[in-house]
């Protein structure tokens, strides 16, 4: 008699997105730091450099009172706030279900309790 632990598994993708917000670089000469810059590309590094990852929620603060209410309202929804909007789930593409043969195991906390040694993908 043979013993052999089973469970199913699924992996996919979900892209999500903020609110696209739009804003001028003028409104931005005053913040801390100034933007002080006087093209498209100038507008994105200074962007980028302020209000991507962390920085943004720091940059938010060291600007109340500087930007107006609604600006700083626009800047977080868009750079701190988890994106809810979803633009992409791979689900509604193809969804594959792949079934595991081996053994529950607490010790493989990465794969969730399960020792797998079989499985039916490629």
């Amino acid at each position: 008699m043979s013993k052999l632990d089973f469970r199913t598994r699924t992996t996919y993708t979900i892209t999500q997105v903020s609110d696209p917000i739009s804003l001028n670089s003028e409104d931005f000469r005053n913040a801390v730091p100034a933007y002080e810059g006087e093209t498209e590309e100038d507008f994105w590094e200074y962007i980028k450099d302020n209000l991507s990852d962390w920085e943004a929620e720091q940059y938010i603060e060291d600007n109340e009172g500087v930007l107006s209410e609604d600006l700083l309202n626009e800047l977080y929804s868009t750079f701190v706030e988890y994106p809810h909007e979803v633009m992409f789930d791979s689900r509604t593409k193809s969804e594959e279900i792949v079934m595991e043969g081996g053994e529950i195991d607490d010790e493989y906390r990465k794969y969730a309790g399960f020792n797998a040694t079989y499985n039916n993908e490629y």
